[in-house]
């Protein structure tokens, strides 16, 4: 029983992983280092969860538009916060607010063996390690079953990855409605290079998250002000649900809203 068609249309999100019972389904890698699922049948019942998971992956499309509630160019208001941040403390901002709510972070960081793997915070010493992570793919294991025990605890939750690993999660929760999830993006800038990277729905700016952030590229000749010659984010706005988030940390940051030409 094959979970996906050709590696074109695998992003390695572990829904599949994550949705099976038995666990049957390992990412293996190829001899690229790209990590695919494989199913045991010694264990597998073929009860098709996988393919089930993969395919409400499969039918997003944002037809090819722009949507997003509102946009911000922004930075934090401590400069502290800045240099030790990786997206100018628009993350460190968010993180803040989720854990002043008794809230779980999810994200990218080194671990000990020196991979980049998603690891969990709830506490700010733990949180630190997320500052350094870039917008690269990681390593999920099997953490998206780690967000749903939260979710179920009635805890806040902030999940933050490329919009390839969101979409994953969110086919992983049945695209249940969450009031207490928050989805951030980081725009990956497709610097996996895995064959789904080819034919991502994502090659545009706007994500299946909540909030998305990215660099902004130019900044220095396009505003060269001193607002903007201090270094800024891309904040995109994509639901309601975003939009309270943005509202809870503006009072953190140095922020103006602005549009993307269309």
């Amino acid at each position: 029983m094959d979970i996906y068609q050709d590696k074109n249309r695998c992003s390695g999100c572990t829904a599949c992983l994550s949705a099976c019972p038995l666990n049957a389904i390992s990412m293996v890698a190829d001899n690229k280092g790209y990590k695919y699922p494989q199913i045991d049948m010694t264990r597998c019942k073929e009860c098709r969860l996988c393919q089930t998971v993969c395919q409400l992956y499969d039918s997003y499309s944002k037809k090819g538009k722009l949507q997003y509630l509102s946009l911000y160019v922004a930075k934090h208001k401590n400069e502290e916060v800045r240099t030790a941040s990786s997206s100018n403390g628009i993350f460190a901002a968010l993180t803040s607010y989720i854990l002043n709510k008794n809230g779980v972070i999810y994200g990218a960081a080194i671990d000990e063996q020196r991979r980049i793997s998603h690891q969990k915070a709830e506490s700010v010493i733990e949180k630190d390690k997320f500052r350094v992570s870039e917008h690269y793919q990681s390593d999920l294991g099997s953490i998206f079953r780690d967000v749903k025990a939260k979710l179920d605890q009635n805890r806040y939750v902030l999940f933050t990855g490329t919009a390839c690993q969101n979409l994953g999660l969110k086919a992983y929760l049945e695209n249940k409605k969450y009031e207490k999830l928050i989805l951030c993006d980081l725009v990956c800038q497709h610097k996996a290079l895995r064959p789904s990277c080819r034919t991502c729905v994502f090659k545009d700016i706007t994500g299946p998250s909540d909030i998305t952030i990215d660099d902004f590229w130019g900044v220095e000749t396009s505003k060269p002000d001193n607002f903007y010659n201090l270094g800024v984010i891309l904040v995109l706005i994509n639901t309601e649900q975003g939009e309270a988030v943005f509202k809870g940390i503006k009072n953190h940051l140095v922020y103006e809203a602005s549009c993307i030409s269309k």
